[in-house]
């Protein structure tokens, strides 16, 4: 059990302020909390599980890099698409999977090659306890993301759904690019270009944004 809620205990802080949990809140705003739950639990455990059993497998096949790399750029893709006003509405109305769905890939995605999993591969390898590893790493993001999710659906949900988009696409977008950055260039990413590129990428969205937003208002028009 000393396994268990060491790997627990490392793994919930590791996860505090981490992307992931910022997108937990986001997504609590937007869907019911209970559906983006089920989504990080299924992502957690078969991120985790993969972790534990294939993890020094595959970073030995594909370079870590590669691997953050593709990562980012599905991030990316996400926060373009949610720029896209109505797309997510209409997802939410046909399919009341879609919001788990949405969410368990968006975690998946946003957990490959992250500090967290690559933490959860070398317990794996130190100690012989799979299963403890297994559990432990699991609930420990699902602690630390469900203190997103509570933040998420009583904070956020007060903010109106055009803002909560703002910062849902802003955090994609930033935590996507700057992962792609740091996946080639890891030398460059300081604090003082990660702060620059926050208040560019800040101005970049919501003018994109604030086009779009028009866009849709003369179509009603």
């Amino acid at each position: 059990m000393l396994i268990f809620f060491t790997v627990l205990g490392l793994v919930f802080l590791a996860e505090i302020g981490d992307k992931t949990q910022l997108v937990a809140m986001t997504f609590a705003a937007e869907y019911d909390s209970l559906r983006v739950m089920l989504g990080v639990l299924i992502a957690v455990s078969l991120l985790n599980a993969i972790g534990v059993a294939l993890g020094s497998y595959i970073i030995s096949i594909v370079p870590l890099n590669v691997i953050r790399a593709v990562a980012a750029l599905m991030f990316i893709g996400f926060g373009l698409f949610n720029l896209n006003e109505g797309k997510e509405e209409k997802c939410n109305r046909s399919f009341k999977l879609c919001a788990v769905a949405t969410v368990a890939i968006t975690f998946f995605i946003g957990e490959l090659g992250d500090k967290t999993q690559l933490m959860i591969i070398t317990m794996a390898a130190q100690y012989n306890s799979p299963y403890e590893v297994f559990a432990g790493s699991v609930l420990g993001m699902l602690f630390a993301d469900g203190l997103g999710v509570i933040l998420g659906s009583t904070v956020f949900r007060k903010i109106p759904q055009r803002i909560v988009k703002i910062i849902s696409s802003f955090i994609f977008i930033f935590f996507g690019t700057l992962g792609l950055y740091n996946a080639f260039y890891p030398d460059y990413t300081t604090p003082l270009n990660i702060i620059a590129y926050f208040l560019f990428l800040s101005v970049c969205i919501y003018i994109i944004y604030r086009r779009n937003f028009h866009k849709i208002d003369s179509k009603h028009q």
